[in-house]
């Protein structure tokens, strides 16, 4: 594995840096910035550019030749470098995604904040791999087994096995009720990591779905649930299947827009 390269300093310290691929295979000067960027060859007809949470990805046909890639990317690159600095860890916004572990923290959940309460006292030996559940009160609260000064990476860890749990149980159920309404049925749920997408749906009735789907509020959820289940009926995105999407969730276009504006919120790795 190729250690992180080298963040090259903006002209503006005040300026964020850029996003760079850890395992680039390739650099390119765009907008006076050194971009380090992850070129992929597929088979198709044009060239495509992603930002990931690694870096910039570029797609590109198999024969087309590298300096016509990279002239594609210098008509991009104010879009590229924007973007590269905006996905930067240290960016303002980014800062602001970022969950800070601790007793009394907002969880972002179903659209809504779930206070996350640290539940042992100080002292107490805490159990191995303890669970969270959630614990009805005067307010419903995100109950952790951890004593108060428990290590970010430990709460975190505790509460993502929990909130995995949660989203494929979620799942499951929005499933169960759309896919009568759809006369399809799914074979097989998965939680998934994707970098790229919320949901996939494979010919097999397989259906993938990002588990940090449920961070955001459940209609946004329910979208992406039929969007797959329509993709058991419709492999494509022809106008049959949004036809299809539509008979069940008429106002589909704007939960669509609504979720190209979500963003997951940054989690210490557990």
């Amino acid at each position: 594995m190729l250690s992180s390269p080298l963040l090259h300093a903006s002209p503006d310290a005040q300026t964020p840096p850029l996003l760079q691929h850890p395992a680039p295979s390739g650099q390119l000067l765009l907008q006076g910035e050194m971009v380090h960027y992850l070129l992929q060859r597929a088979r198709r007809r044009s060239v495509g550019m992603r930002i990931t949470d690694q870096g910039l990805v570029v797609t590109a046909p198999g024969g087309l030749p590298l300096a016509q890639v990279e002239l594609i990317l210098q008509r991009k690159a104010a879009w590229i470098v924007r973007k590269l600095r905006e996905h930067h860890p240290s960016h303002p916004a980014r800062q602001q995604n970022v969950l800070h572990w601790q007793h009394g923290m907002l969880l972002p959940y179903l659209g809504g904040a779930l206070p996350l309460v640290l539940t042992e006292p100080a002292g107490a030996r805490p159990r191995r791999s303890p669970a969270a559940h959630l614990a009805l009160g005067t307010d419903l609260v995100l109950a952790v087994p951890l004593p108060p000064g428990t290590e970010p990476r430990q709460i975190s860890h505790s509460v993502q096995r929990w909130f995995r749990e949660q989203a494929l149980e979620h799942f499951a159920q929005r499933i169960d009720h759309f896919s009568p309404l759809l006369g399809v049925r799914c074979q097989s749920l998965h939680l998934s990591s994707a970098r790229t997408r919320w949901g996939s749906a494979t010919a097999r009735g397989v259906i993938r779905l990002h588990w940090g789907l449920l961070h955001f509020a459940p209609e946004l959820i329910d979208y992406v649930v039929v969007h797959e289940l329509c993709h058991l009926r419709e492999m494509n995105h022809s106008a049959r299947f949004w036809q299809l999407v539509e008979s069940i969730l008429p106002d589909y276009r704007l939960l669509r827009q609504q979720l190209k504006a979500c963003r997951l919120p940054v989690w210490l790795a557990a």
